[in-house]
């Protein structure tokens, strides 16, 4: 029997995680743009998904939050949006919702993020934007730092890997990684994601085949440690994330439907 959990004041959304569904055709590269990944990247693949959220171990069956998920095209312009709900006793103790969303172009080097937002219940909600005239990252009230090449926000890096190893499955055999900056809430970070190999997930929906990431930050002993599952037969869509946080508390966000 999936059991429920209270689980405090902590927040119970560590991470986003993305999925898609183009509303219509997006377009490649724009002229005299360098393919930064040695060939065009592909589209990312049509649908709508629902994820679970757990705590500790999805094998646990302890269901704390649900996660829906879309993105839409419009020519070469993409939105992702994001929303997650408490279930269960934990929906006494959080009753708003979470939202973020991810907006820009789409090329042949991937997702072009020119603006991330992110709200929390009833909490103002947190903005970064990315302006590739003046090259800054601006984040609402705390400033803003110089653009790096082929940066990505919290939303977008997630697709963007399934895109890379699609172009480029040598990325991320075992061993390799691949590197991105990427823009939080409030700074700029080089992260890598490190690949660990193939691996089966046992889910609801029957065993998935997919490429097993941990992300890997700088100065990361003692800060969080997230993991990700790329699904080889959904076109290297994320199909799992895990993360724990430096008391060792889990979280972990599995495919449903």
């Amino acid at each position: 029997m999936r059991q429920k959990v209270a689980l405090g004041r902590r927040r119970i959304f560590a991470a986003p995680l993305v999925l898609v569904a183009p509303l219509g055709r997006a377009q490649g590269a724009r002229a005299g743009e360098s393919l930064r990944y040695g060939k065009a990247l592909p589209a990312p693949p049509a649908g709508r998904w629902q994820f679970r959220v757990y705590y500790g171990d999805y094998a646990s069956g302890i269901e704390v939050a649900l996660l829906d998920y879309a993105i839409e095209f419009e020519g070469e312009r993409y939105r992702v949006y994001t929303e997650g709900r408490a279930t269960g006793i934990t929906s006494l103790l959080y009753s708003g919702l979470l939202t973020q969303s991810s907006s820009g172009r789409f090329g042949a080097n991937g997702l072009v993020p020119e603006r991330y937002t992110e709200r929390r219940g009833s909490r103002a909600p947190r903005e970064v934007t990315l302006d590739y005239r003046s090259r800054t990252v601006a984040f609402s009230g705390k400033g803003s730092v110089p653009l790096r090449d082929g940066v990505q926000d919290r939303l977008s890096a997630l697709i963007q890997l399934g895109l890379i190893a699609r172009a480029a499955p040598e990325a991320l055999a075992r061993g390799a990684s691949v590197e991105i900056a990427e823009a939080t809430g409030s700074e700029l970070e080089t992260v890598a994601y490190r690949s660990m190999g193939e691996t089966s997930l046992a889910t609801e929906r029957g065993p998935i085949r997919a490429v097993h990431l941990e992300r890997v930050r700088s100065g990361g002993e003692g800060r969080a440690r997230a993991e990700l599952w790329l699904g080889y037969d959904r076109k290297l869509i994320p199909v799992r994330i895990r993360i724990t946080d430096k008391r060792g508390h889990t979280l972990d966000q599995v495919i449903s439907h």
